[in-house]
């Protein structure tokens, strides 16, 4: 089953829920509770986070400011590592 765009902004906003009300405690739980989770889904959740950090490489899709400049510049550092390497991560 094809998850919809409206189901993607849904979760967005519960995640970003939840990254604005938490400290580091909870979101080492976070980290904790993804690491649990099957290993297929753990590669395919890193592809989107690649997907993400990619897109504030390039700026973001709608623009970035001061708010934002740092994660926009280790995005660029972190996308700089890949060199050639293809950024979709293999699913076996």
């Amino acid at each position: 089953m094809e998850i919809d765009v409206h189901d993607a902004k849904q979760v967005a906003k519960v995640l970003s829920r939840y990254v604005n009300s938490c400290g580091p405690t909870a979101a080492a739980a976070l980290v904790d509770e993804i690491q649990k989770d099957h290993r297929t889904l753990q590669q395919k959740l890193f592809g989107v986070m690649v997907a993400c950090i990619k897109e504030w490489a390039n700026g973001g899709t709608y623009g970035h400011d001061l708010r934002t400049e740092w994660t926009v510049d280790r995005c660029r550092d972190m996308m700089a590592t890949f060199g050639d390497m293809p950024t979709q991560p293999p699913l076996i």
